[in-house]
């Protein structure tokens, strides 16, 4: 998703990030604010609403610390590009279907991962699967970790796929 200017520059991606204030929500923040074309201009959270980023992220850059975490209201969004969904397991499956159409969503939890209609996809593994697509649903923690680990090597055939075990 890019966007341009009047004037035909580059103009930023807007994003959103909804569970902000858990552990996959601090990390997309964490990624989005160091992402040269991501502006961050959404933050949700249900614990947390109405406090600033910087009081919840002391670590939050300048830029985004004094950004209010809201509560969550898919009725409410403003325009953005990408919202990133860190809800837990069997909250989002409704919350984001109220999502407007015209919005990417890449849910982080659990919900969406064998829907049909959302792409089951890690960017870092599967980059052709998920490009183009509208919504993406991340592997968990562990399938993440393990995949970002083994996808070069079985690329590159330094290890052989028919016996890993993971424990």
């Amino acid at each position: 998703a890019q966007a341009s200017s009047a004037a035909g520059g580059f103009m930023s991606i807007r994003v959103g990030i909804v569970g902000i204030s858990g552990f996959g929500g601090g990390e997309a923040m964490r990624l989005v604010a160091a992402h040269p074309s991501f502006e961050l201009v959404y933050a949700a959270g249900e614990g947390s609403a109405g406090s600033r980023l910087g009081d919840l992220f002391p670590g939050a850059p300048r830029k985004l610390a004094d950004l209010v975490i809201e509560k969550w209201d898919a009725a409410a969004l403003p325009p953005l590009d990408v919202l990133f969904a860190s809800l837990p397991t069997g909250a989002s499956a409704e919350a984001l279907a109220r999502v407007p159409k015209d919005v990417k969503v890449v849910d982080i939890g659990g919900d969406h991962r064998y829907i049909e209609g959302w792409a089951y996809g890690l960017a870092d593994a599967w980059p052709a699967q998920i490009k183009g697509q509208t919504h993406v649903a991340n592997p968990g923690c562990f399938p993440a970790a393990t995949l970002t680990a083994l996808a070069p090597l079985l690329a590159n055939k330094l290890i052989e796929p028919g016996n890993i075990v993971i424990d």
